[in-house]
């Protein structure tokens, strides 16, 4: 037995529950892949199926302190909308993108709340159509109803889900709002209630019954971050969804779906939000969290030295396989 397969046996159940969040990604991931499969595309099936098969990373050595530090730099990504890996990173992204937004929260003492819209639920056909009417229904409510123009910023985001005994689909939007203080005090006459929410998303969409909607005060600013925030960055149509639908109500869906816009942000939201374009960063982050890379890589036998930076030379560079991972929803192929 190798020093590196001992280590591996020896520190399994350790890394076991961090090492099975990544392989359900995975396995989601490739089950997703047989669906496209299944309708022909070929080529999006493969680019599931080949992405974050494996993970590159360098060691870099301090010169004079000898501290190794360990930096991301490449995996294969395919970018698919419904890549449980892809998105999760696009979570990540996410979040981190918004923590300009959370200090201007607290330095300016807004509160957020969070608003639910609603439709009621549309065949598969008609859901580029039904997308559209509640996107004019919104930018309506928020830019021309006077009312709506309190609120300080917003970041709206789409979910769809499906009715697997209906087969129909149900859109709808997360809202994240922005309000001043005095939004809650009794001399406000602009403070909407609940039935006046529903009236007026009723209007906007010109329906002739009351949606549902909700809305609610997220209270706790400290935990903002792994309440709110998350609600509205959630994947936008759940993995479990996609994996009931039949074969011809998927191919229809991803063409309704084709370029629709999840996110929409707009006043100081928009102003404040800090977009991270390089993925080199959270991935070097989710590494560092996750801690995937103690003791869980393979050295290749080359040693390079390679200047990289004045302080820093390039010891080893170093790969993590993955590529069978979602063979098994508990297993994770080491190579």
């Amino acid at each position: 037995m190798s020093i590196i397969t001992e280590k591996i046996e020896n520190e399994k159940i350790y890394f076991e529950e961090k090492l099975l969040k990544h392989s359900k990604r995975k396995y989601y991931t490739n089950l997703i892949s047989t669906k496209y499969l299944q309708i022909e595309e070929n080529k999006k099936a493969n680019n599931l199926k080949m992405c974050n098969s494996y993970l590159i990373f360098d060691n870099l050595e301090h010169k004079e302190t000898k501290e190794i530090k360990k930096e991301y730099q490449t995996t294969l990504t395919c970018k698919d909308r419904f890549c449980a890996s892809c998105n999760y990173i696009k979570q990540r992204k996410k979040i981190k993108e918004m923590a300009p937004v959370i200090e201007t929260i607290k330095n300016n003492n807004l509160k957020p709340l969070l608003l639910t819209l609603t439709i009621k639920n549309c065949k598969v056909e008609d859901l580029r159509e039904t997308i559209t009417k509640m996107n004019k229904a919104w930018r309506y409510m928020i830019t021309k109803l006077v009312d709506y123009k309190q609120f300080k910023g917003y970041y709206k985001s789409l979910e769809v889900t499906y009715n697997k005994k209906t087969k129909e689909l149900h859109p709808h939007f997360h809202i994240l709002l922005l309000v001043e203080e005095n939004y809650f005090k009794k001399t406000n006459k602009k403070y909407l209630t609940k039935d006046k929410i529903i009236q007026d998303w009723a209007d906007a969409l010109k329906v002739n019954y009351k949606p549902n909607i909700d809305i609610r005060i997220i209270k706790d600013k400290d935990n903002f971050k792994n309440s709110a925030i998350y609600e509205i960055i959630k994947y936008a149509t759940k993995h479990e969804d996609i994996l009931e639908m039949d074969n011809d109500i998927f191919k229809k869906f991803l063409e309704q779906i084709k370029n629709i816009r999840n996110y929409e942000v707009g006043g100081i939201i928009k102003q404040n939000l800090k977009e991270i374009k390089n993925d080199k960063e959270i991935f070097n982050e989710l590494l560092s969290d996750e801690n995937i890379l103690k003791d869980f890589y393979l050295y290749l036998s080359s040693e390079l030295y390679l200047f990289r930076q004045d302080r820093y030379k390039l010891s080893k560079t170093c790969l993590l396989y993955t590529s069978d991972a979602a063979d098994e929803e508990d297993s994770v192929d080491l190579g």
